[in-house]
């Protein structure tokens, strides 16, 4: 029995190493390279390279810019980012030899260099609070130019994104005018790196559809212009706006930035 109980104890004794292990993080062996100096002294240079990989966690209190409700205006909200990075840690010892390495004397060192880097993984804000208006407060909708009298616009977020993620910073407003073989459009941007597409896709909420209209991408925060469609199109777009919806692209987030789902203003 004393035996049973002893080999247990030693089972979760190397369970529980192998689990603190990965938690750690992972190391390789190290690698090592022998360098002879010159010739005359035979003194050689051994060079051994460790390195290690971990995960690193770490949550902020902060605040985030957010849109009050669906009326365009900017608000803050407070909340928990949480931030995952790759930390990789190389540790490089130096020890020079008279002789072979493996018998010889030690002539200096060792001599012991370390470098880390931190490469972020993922983010994740969480909300704490409500989406309040800032005092004084209320900014137009994002560079947009007001060319055209809508009849269609949309709230353009990355939480909406499908199937996402988009970029959880970016905003932005589409106005859309929708006429009988053609739609002319304003789009306005922010907090995105430089869209290179923009489409109007058919799809209802939560849902990624085909694109159906293609746009110019608002590369420097704002674009406009018309573009010819079929008037069976322009029918489905006044009749079921919601069955559409703008989509902003960009190098970072090629599948879509920031979306949103058309709607009637009128």
């Amino acid at each position: 029995m004393n035996k049973r109980i002893g080999l247990l104890l030693t089972l979760a004794a190397v369970i529980a190493a192998v689990m603190a292990l990965s938690a750690v993080g992972a190391s390789a062996q190290p690698t090592c390279t022998d360098q002879k100096n010159v010739p005359e002294n035979g003194q050689t240079t051994r060079t051994c390279e460790e390195t290690v990989v971990t995960t690193e966690t770490q949550t902020t209190n902060t605040t985030q810019p957010c849109e009050v409700g669906n009326s365009g205006r900017q608000g803050v909200q407070q909340g928990t980012l949480t931030e995952t990075f790759e930390v990789t840690t190389t540790t490089t010892t130096t020890t020079v030899f008279q002789g072979n390495p493996n018998s010889g004397k030690v002539v200096s060192g060792p001599t012991t260099e370390e470098q880390t880097t931190r490469e972020p993984i993922s983010s994740e804000f969480t909300a704490t609070g409500p989406c309040k208006n800032i005092p004084g407060s209320n900014p137009p909708r994002p560079n947009i130019l007001h060319h055209i009298h809508p009849n269609l616009e949309a709230s353009l977020t990355g939480e909406k994104e499908v199937p996402g993620p988009g970029d959880p910073n970016g905003r932005g407003h589409a106005d859309v005018k929708v006429y009988k073989a053609k739609v002319c459009y304003e789009l306005g941007v922010k907090r995105i790196k430089p869209a290179t597409g923009a489409h109007i896709h058919q799809g209802r909420p939560g849902e990624a559809g085909p694109i159906v209209v293609e746009l110019k991408a608002p590369t420097d925060g704002s674009s406009e212009g018309c573009k010819a469609i079929s008037k069976n199109l322009s029918k489905k777009l006044r009749d079921n706006p919601s069955h559409y919806y703008v989509n902003v692209h960009n190098r970072p987030y090629p599948d879509g930035a920031i979306r949103g789902q058309l709607h009637s203003n009128d």
